[in-house]
Order: C-alpha cells, then structure tokens, then sequence
C-alpha cells in the first residue's frame, strides 16, 4: 500500500508516504494545515485518546482534523455475514458472534473526543452506501487480512473449516439476492478546527444524513 502511494505522489513536490507510530508521529508541531483519519485513529482502543491527541499536536491552529469511523457494532457490511455463520456452526467453544465495535459509534462520542483533545466547530454528519460484496466463492480468501483480527474467526477456520467456507458462502449469497438484507454501510465523519485548547472548544453538532449512492462531490479545505 506505501509502495503503491508513493508512486502516485511522485508527480507532487514534497509529498511522501511513510509508516510510522500513530502514537508518536515524527513531525514537529503546527507542521500541517490538516489530518485526517478514515477508520484508524478511533479504533485505536484506550490509546484512541492519545492517537487522536498526535493528530491534533500536528496541525497547526486554526487547522482542520477529520475523523471517519464506523456508526454500527459490526462495523463494514461484510462481518454480518461473517456474524451469522460463526453463530450457524452452534459451537459452544465459540458461542455467539461479538460484534468488533463498542467504542465512538455515537456522534456525541466523536464530538467529545474531539474536544478534548484540542478542537473546536465540531462538525457531524451520518453516511450511508450500498457496498459490493466478494464473491461468494472467494469471500473468504480476499477479506482473509481483515477477519484474521477478528479472533472467532480463526477459530472457526481452525475447527470448522470446510464447514465454515461452506454456510459463509450462503450467508453472502443470501446478503446478494437481499433475503437477509443488502449490505449497507453506516459511518459517522467528523471535522473540526484546532485550538490546542481544550478548554476553549465549542461543539457545534450538525447531524445530515447523506445517502452516498449518489455521488458526492470532493471534499477541500482551504
């Protein structure tokens, strides 16, 4: 992904891409206009207060901080079949699916952690878009690096393999044909002003539900 990223940065001066420590990034303070995170900083566990605090300490005052993160329990469309085979296999070992999501699934949630961590004009929305599944057939081969966080899942290809591939292959297929509901996606995204104060921030909620099966025009920051 690093190496795909910064063959397309090439044509623009002073872009780099790098990997580095969400907790300790290498950049001075103030040195950027904006930051912005797609499902990263928030699911961060309880070293999401301090990744987000980096984001903030880099962006200058007055600057933009954006944050994007999943508004369900399950997370992308594609753990709820996932969800629904692992409970199928009735295996006591596994018991039932736990839902990989619990923390900042709430607007409120990310308008406080913002807050806190140095922002203010806090502005909301709620999205919403029909995602394209894998194939039933190679579901589980592409989506493979994702699950394997997930801890039921190994052991459910550890113990059930055949059987598992098996009953998650029609969990996709139902998802396709809409007997189990079409897989949509529900996120939150956020931004906000930097003041590296949090005792000056000043919420501003506004909640607009867009349906992203249209097309939406890019977002810019001046």
């Amino acid at each position: 992904m690093v190496g795909r990223l910064t063959e397309r940065l090439k044509p623009y001066s002073g872009c780099s891409a790098k990997v580095m420590d969400a907790l300790d990034l290498r950049y001075g303070d103030d040195e950027f206009d904006a930051a912005f995170s797609i499902l990263g900083v928030l699911d961060c566990g309880d070293q999401t207060t301090k990744a987000l605090a980096e984001m903030v300490r880099v962006v200058r005052p007055g600057g933009v901080v954006s944050v994007a993160h999943w508004a369900d329990p399950v997370g992308a469309p594609f753990f709820t079949p996932l969800g629904r085979a692992i409970n199928r296999l009735n295996d006591p070992g596994l018991g039932k699916f736990v839902a990989p999501l619990s923390e900042y699934l709430k607007q409120s949630e990310i308008e406080h952690a913002l807050s806190q961590a140095g922002c203010h004009d806090v502005r909301l929305e709620s999205i919403q878009l029909q995602c394209v599944m894998p194939q039933p057939e190679t579901f589980v081969d592409e989506l493979h690096p994702i699950f394997r966080m997930h801890p039921q899942y190994l052991t459910a290809v550890s113990l059930h393999r055949n059987r598992f591939r098996t009953i998650l292959a029609e969990e996709v297929r139902a998802m396709e044909t809409g007997e189990h509901g079409h897989p949509i996606a529900r996120a939150n995204i956020a931004s906000a002003l930097v003041t590296h104060d949090a005792s000056q921030a000043k919420p501003s909620i506004i909640e607009a539900p867009h349906d992203l099966t249209r097309r939406r025009g890019p977002a810019r920051h001046g």
